[in-house]
């Protein structure tokens, strides 16, 4: 069944779902006849999709593309990763739906790119794209608030960026390392929505001088839209 499919881009949308399982049923005395085969049919939806399976046979809002969120792990390739990092890599999992690399010869030094991915589920009215629009503009809003300086931590304004998703924007913190008024750490992020998926890239730095806290903003948006590109935008 294509509702099996690796790819979620390949996945059948939720209405055309139904419409399949409508038609096996057909009306007057084949009426029983086809309530096995739906059910099997049910059965395998469940199984491989569970609540995507549920929301479609039930003609529900859209669930989206995103059966389950892709791994992390497999949207940037170790390669990419040294490249952008520009040294050898050393990847781990420090959470389930985060994927980390980071530079393995630069014990004292932190540089290293955090992906992580979710994907939203439909609630009540709103399929699983509305879900993530919801909670993709509302980290817009709540990060466009943060911009400014406390104590010492300076957070950028927001910016969009094209080619990542369906939307996208970049931000830049910075925070003075303790007793220097030189240098400190960078966060350059990047977040994403690709229908009803969340994505986050952030690419961190160490000993970052002042003056170039945002000067790896570009390397982080190379590398989303190197991990929307591998999750098939």
């Amino acid at each position: 069944m294509a509702m099996l499919a690796k790819d979620p881009a390949e996945r059948p949308p939720a209405a055309s779902v139904r419409e399949r399982l409508a038609a096996v049923a057909e009306p007057g005395r084949r009426r029983r006849r086809w309530l096995a085969p739906v059910a099997v049919a049910a059965a395998v939806l469940v199984g491989a999709g569970g609540w995507y399976g549920v929301a479609a046979l039930r003609g529900g809002p859209d669930p989206g593309r995103f059966v389950t969120a892709p791994d992390p792990c497999r949207l940037l390739s170790d390669a990419q990763a040294a490249e952008l990092l520009d040294g050898r890599v050393r990847r781990v999992v420090p959470m389930p739906g985060t994927c980390e690399w980071k530079l393995a010869d630069e014990p004292h030094r932190s540089r290293r790119i955090v992906v992580g991915v979710r994907a939203e589920r439909p609630n009540g009215d709103l399929g699983g794209a509305a879900m993530a629009e919801r909670r993709f503009a509302g980290e817009r809003v709540a990060r466009s608030g943060a911009q400014g300086k406390v104590l010492g931590t300076v957070t950028g304004p927001v910016h969009d960026v094209q080619g990542v998703g369906e939307k996208a924007f970049a931000q830049v913190t910075f925070r003075l390392a303790t007793s220097s008024t030189e240098v400190g750490q960078a966060d350059n992020v990047v977040l994403f929505r690709l229908s009803n998926l969340l994505g986050e890239v952030v690419l961190h730095h160490t000993d970052v001088p002042v003056d170039e806290a945002g000067a790896g903003r570009a390397t982080a948006v190379d590398a989303a839209r190197l991990v929307s590109a591998a999750i098939g935008q």
